[in-house]
């Protein structure tokens, strides 16, 4: 089946299943719609660029003592105690639902859950991304876990839990300092300016220092990552724009917020810098990832904040389009293409 029919049909019945919840007030519409998300992605095969590397990985790993190989001490694990790559598929789809569903159920306002599970479903970042890259997504899915030992200040847990995370994915280790961003002071209007100037600084050195990766990372990678730098040229500009708006909204809402959901909007805002961050050093794209779900909790409270009910409502239409814009370019990219634009399931093989 195309992936292109097969996600707009998942994701309309998702999201109209999660948005039922807004009239009857029922977890349960929320709860199937997760349950069909689940389900569509546990029984893919070779979808998303990494599918078919990480199953030639999982054999590799049945064969290799768990201290003679370069892969993370968590991965190894549980990939020799699910023997059954498509087993090990389903769990790990599974897990990723379940973990998405409590955290929007927990921390999302209820009629914005539908649009919590748009952002999901068609903002690469999440569901395409994180159905490619299994391994770090494991470790975000701790995070999200973890996020509520930041909101009690159970440091000791958190540390934990950032651990546990690493044995996923590397990476994880730099999330520690995160568990301070609650005591971050945004209350200064110099200083939200001066975040505002940094961020705009970032994507104009970024910007122009494009041409100069791209020769250096050429030579050093032999062209492996000229595919990043020139999706990052050509969505420059509204990029830069579309986020220094998001930015400055999210800074205005701050003061408003409960104190629990600060922690969201700063990790929101954190995840922002990671755009132009990324097109100065590629990696730091990874990292960005660890931070984009806050998103799913601040964009419905940005859409809550207005007093005009009519500029909510206009700001999720934003919203939606520029999700659907981006959802298309990447998909349809000669990038991309090959690995998402058809859906295939293990009944298939």
């Amino acid at each position: 089946m195309k992936y292109m029919y097969a996600i707009f049909f998942v994701g309309f019945v998702t999201v109209a299943l999660a948005y039922q919840a807004k009239f009857f007030k029922y977890h349960i519409c929320l709860l199937f719609s997760f349950v069909v998300l689940g389900t569509f992605l546990a029984v893919r095969y070779d979808f998303g660029n990494d599918y078919m590397p990480y199953m030639l990985m999982h054999k590799e790993l049945q064969n290799m003592s768990i201290f003679n190989s370069h892969y993370e001490f968590g991965w190894i694990i549980l990939n020799k105690f699910v023997c059954n790559f498509y087993l090990l598929v389903a769990v790990l789809s599974i897990f990723n639902c379940y973990v998405y569903f409590r955290f929007i159920n927990r921390y999302v306002p209820l009629q914005f859950w539908w649009l919590a599970v748009f952002i999901y479903v068609f903002n690469t970042n999440f569901m395409l991304i994180q159905a490619s890259a299994m391994r770090q997504t494991v470790a975000i899915l701790v995070f999200i876990y973890s996020i509520k030992y930041i909101i009690n200040r159970n440091f000791g847990k958190y540390f934990i839990a950032c651990l546990i995370a690493s044995a996923f994915h590397s990476s994880a280790i730099l999330l520690l300092p995160v568990y301070w961003i609650g005591s971050l002071g945004l209350k200064s209007k110099f200083r939200k300016v001066i975040i505002v100037c940094a961020f705009i600084s970032l994507y104009i050195s970024g910007h122009y220092l494009l041409p100069v990766l791209r020769d250096i990372s050429f030579l050093i990678f032999n062209g492996r990552y000229d595919h990043f730098f020139l999706e990052k040229s050509e969505s420059f500009l509204l990029n830069a724009c579309v986020y220094t708006i998001v930015l400055i909204l999210l800074l205005s809402l701050d003061r408003k917020l409960p104190k629990y959901i600060k922690i969201f909007n700063r990790i929101s805002i954190l995840a922002l810098f990671f755009f132009p961050i990324s097109s100065i050093f590629p990696m730091a794209a990874r990292v960005g990832y660890y931070f984009f779900p806050a998103t799913l909790v601040t964009y419905p409270y940005i859409a809550k904040s207005f007093e005009v009910k009519l500029y909510g409502k206009i700001f999720v239409v934003c919203l939606i389009s520029i999700i659907i814009i981006r959802f298309f370019s990447i998909v349809t990219s000669d990038i991309w293409r090959d690995h998402f634009i058809v859906y295939k399931t293990i009944f298939n093989i």
